[in-house]
């Protein structure tokens, strides 16, 4: 059996590597959604292998990239406690990088729990680990600074994260970032516009440490208009046909929802109808683009009954 995620993390694990990511499948349309959980949070996928510590082994992550959709084959859940999201696996793949919204993002963050893991704290002890559910999630702080931890032998990089009203300090083990402040350290300090994956580390001296495994910086992640796949002419067409006199939503908005196949012509008329319609009841309703096309697709459905 194959299943799917997004990847969100590629982390330093014990030697090896912290593979995880929430689970995706394939809608009607053919558009990846994101799988929940009965609470409504999203399910995370944490590969982990026999090793003493449950990590990856580098040559099996090296070929794994950030938001790539990764192809799991044979997998079979072995929960640790507050590590609910354990699997081991017979074969992973990695199948390429999908292209991403604002509103995609969006519904990948934990919008469920009210505290990152458990408590305010920078860890968790033993008891709460053991009767915990779940150890990810992303989310999008509402303010995060970045500074360096001299209290080591060799320093390290932590954040101070504004979440939900309670500031986090947590360490930084996503090895790209740690790499660019590195080689620029001057870039500590305030962040904007980010997105974060958190994870609840191996137990280290009684107890379970919170981590950021994954920083995202928005304007870095989010799909160029101009690459992204557009919707397919016969969506277009369709839409066009049904909503005539009636105002289009931006190029960039339909790109996002009946995105299907490349198709230079499409792009071409759509550009050209969303400068020339105006105003009408339907906008002046305060209908969003997605009610507008989902009232469009319904009454389609209810036509071929």
């Amino acid at each position: 059996m194959e299943n799917y995620f997004i990847c969100l993390a590629n982390s330093y694990k014990r030697g090896g590597r912290c593979v995880a990511g929430i689970e995706v499948s394939k809608n009607e349309c053919g558009e990846w959604t994101v799988v929940r959980n009965q609470d409504g949070t999203p399910h995370w996928i944490r590969p982990v292998s026999y090793a003493a510590y449950g990590e990856i082994f580098n040559y099996e992550a090296k070929n794994i990239s950030l938001f790539s959709i990764v192809k799991i084959t044979d997998m079979s859940p072995c929960p640790i406690k507050a590590h609910a999201e354990n699997v081991h696996y017979k074969r992973m793949e990695c199948l390429g990088r999908i292209a991403l919204t604002a509103d995609f993002l969006n519904q990948l963050t934990d919008r469920i729990h009210k505290t990152v893991f458990y408590n305010y704290e920078r860890t968790i002890p033993l008891d709460t680990f053991n009767s915990g559910n779940y150890s990810l999630m992303f989310i999008r702080p509402q303010k995060a600074h970045v500074y360096v931890d001299n209290r080591w032998e060799k320093p390290k990089y932590r954040m101070r994260v504004l979440h939900l009203g309670n500031y986090y300090d947590m360490p930084i083990t996503d090895p790209a970032y740690l790499q660019e402040l590195e080689q620029h350290p001057e870039n500590t300090g305030e962040l904007n516009d980010i997105y974060l994956t958190l994870s609840l580390g191996l137990e280290y001296q009684n107890q379970h440490h919170k981590l950021i495994a994954g920083v995202f910086f928005e304007n870095q992640i989010l799909t160029p208009t101009s690459t992204a796949k557009p919707y397919s002419q016969a969506n277009y067409q369709e839409y066009a046909k049904e909503t005539q006199g009636k105002p289009y939503p931006s190029p960039e908005e339909i790109e996002s929802i009946l995105r299907k196949n490349d198709s230079g012509k499409a792009r071409e008329e759509v550009h050209h109808v969303t400068n020339t319609e105006s105003e009408t009841k339907e906008s002046r309703q305060g209908l969003s683009l997605m009610d507008r096309v989902k009232s469009f697709f319904k009454r389609k459905k209810e036509k071929t009954k």
